[in-house]
């Protein structure tokens, strides 16, 4: 079965997620602590998007099943952190948050127009890359 979200537009989306990980916090007047683990996730889906091998990548080092791999470990950890927070607004926020990673991570293609396999292949050899990617 096809999976409706191209890559291209899981690329736009990955971007506006990490502006909105920044507005957030000062839009439902999140705690310091708060504020700084949200720019922590902008910061890191900004880097593995731009290391990400789809359309809206710079270096495309890293292949699509990982990139949502981490989309959606990202995606879990913004629901399990939903609980450390008291305020009911901060909390479905940030389950809200998580959830639309999770979906996005699962109703994206796996594979871009970009994507280089050889380059790919080269990756996988890689004892590290093998193991986030599952294989063997």
């Amino acid at each position: 079965m096809e999976k409706p979200i191209p890559t291209s537009v899981h690329g736009a989306l990955d971007y506006l997620t990490a502006a909105t990980f920044v507005a957030t916090p000062h839009l439902f007047g999140a705690t310091k602590i708060g504020q700084r683990v949200m720019y922590g996730f902008a910061a890191a889906t900004v880097a593995y998007s731009t290391l990400t091998n789809y359309e809206w990548g710079i270096w495309r080092v890293l292949p699509m099943p990982a990139h949502l791999a981490l989309d959606a470990g990202s995606g879990a950890l913004l629901c399990g952190s939903a609980f450390m927070h008291k305020g009911s607004q901060s909390r479905a926020m940030l389950i809200g948050l998580g959830l639309f990673e999770i979906a996005a991570a699962l109703l994206t293609q796996t594979h871009s127009t970009t994507e280089r396999p050889k380059l790919a292949q080269r990756l996988t050899q890689f004892a590290p890359v093998r193991a986030l990617l599952g294989s063997r």
